[in-house]
């Protein structure tokens, strides 16, 4: 199985898991209070990236957590903090822009723009990206488990 075919299938289970929630009846009007924690939380985890904040990250980031990156890599949670922790990845500035943020219980779907500049292992990084993060509620906080980036063409 290559690895786009391996992305795929993710890719379309996490949307199938989405369909399956909201055939359930689980969708809800947004309470306002849940939208702020899942707001702040996406706050917590921009200013940890860019401080490059591993311990922060880890208290965000859930334990299964894994990022489809632009380039279309599988990425988990280790990874991530072992990229940070070597300086591989180093995150200089993000600015998002929530386009959409949807609450089903302790789920929460978050997708938008941001604009990123970073450096991954030697190689600049900037422009704008499309993303989508799933935000879930364990141990009575917000914590990342997915989340996919891909960058849009500047016009």
């Amino acid at each position: 199985m290559t690895k786009r075919s391996v992305l795929t299938a993710i890719a379309t289970l996490a949307c199938g898991c989405l369909a399956v929630m909201l055939a359930a009846g689980k969708e809800q009007a947004n309470d306002p209070q849940i939208e702020k924690e899942v707001r702040q939380a996406e706050q917590q985890r921009v200013q940890a990236l860019l401080r490059g904040d591993g311990e922060a990250l880890k208290r965000i980031w859930a334990d299964d957590y894994s990022l489809i990156t632009y380039r279309g890599d599988l990425r988990n949670r280790s990874h991530r903090l072992e990229a940070i922790r070597l300086g591989t990845l180093k995150m200089e500035a993000i600015t998002n822009d929530i386009v959409d943020l949807r609450v089903y219980g302790d789920t929460a779907l978050v997708h938008g723009f941001a604009f990123r500049k970073f450096t991954e292992n030697g190689r600049k990084v900037q422009g704008t990206f499309r993303f989508s993060r799933l935000w879930v509620k364990k141990d009575g906080r917000w914590q990342l488990s997915h989340a996919h980036f891909t960058q849009t063409q500047d016009k």
